[in-house]
């Protein structure tokens, strides 16, 4: 009587941790999980239950943790490898083609200018772009057109504006690829 009152209260602390489980499975959105759980438990009241499957008993602990452990994560890796469930999937489509399309890039027979950048009292910058193989210069502002100057160096200031050192470059770089030199594109 008293191994039969053992089972039956070991067999109701399970069920109620299994109900708990299945419970915020469910709610999480975890289903597959959840149903093997709920089967698993399921099984293991049966054969504890009845006693025409009392041999069984002492194979089936180990039998249950085996599904558990092994046998449902191979089923769902096999499941996740057919699917798009994966977490490598968190953006969906419009936002990673926005994403793709805002990027910019260098054509490759794109025109490459040498630079000096250039800061003014307030944080402004402008940059002082020059073509290497002929020599013209341009005075390039953000969000403004493209400006034809006449100097074959960089000068020290241009309209109230300090040229950057390499140091300095170094120190506003982060402020600097924030900014988008000259007329957007249409």
């Amino acid at each position: 009587m008293l191994s039969l009152l053992f089972r039956l209260g070991a067999l109701a602390l399970i069920d109620a941790i299994t109900i708990y489980l299945v419970y915020n499975f469910f709610n999480d959105g975890v289903y597959q999980l959840a149903i093997v759980l709920a089967l698993i438990t399921f099984l293991i009241n049966l054969v504890f239950l009845r006693e025409d499957l009392y041999p069984v008993r002492w194979v089936s602990p180990g039998l249950a943790l085996m599904i558990l452990i092994v046998v449902y994560p191979i089923l769902f890796t096999v499941y996740i490898s057919f699917t798009n469930y994966g977490d490598g999937h968190l953006l969906t489509k419009p936002v990673v083609i926005e994403q793709i399309e805002s990027r910019t890039y260098l054509p490759e027979d794109a025109k490459v200018y040498d630079w000096t950048a250039y800061v003014s009292g307030d944080g402004q910058y402008i940059l002082y772009l020059q073509d290497p193989a002929d020599g013209e210069a341009f005075i390039v502002r953000p969000g403004q057109a493209v400006e034809p100057i006449d100097a074959a160096e960089p000068p020290a200031t241009i309209d109230g504006y300090q040229q950057l050192d390499r140091i300095q470059r170094l120190q506003h770089t982060a402020a600097l690829t924030a900014l988008r030199f000259g007329e957007p594109p249409l």
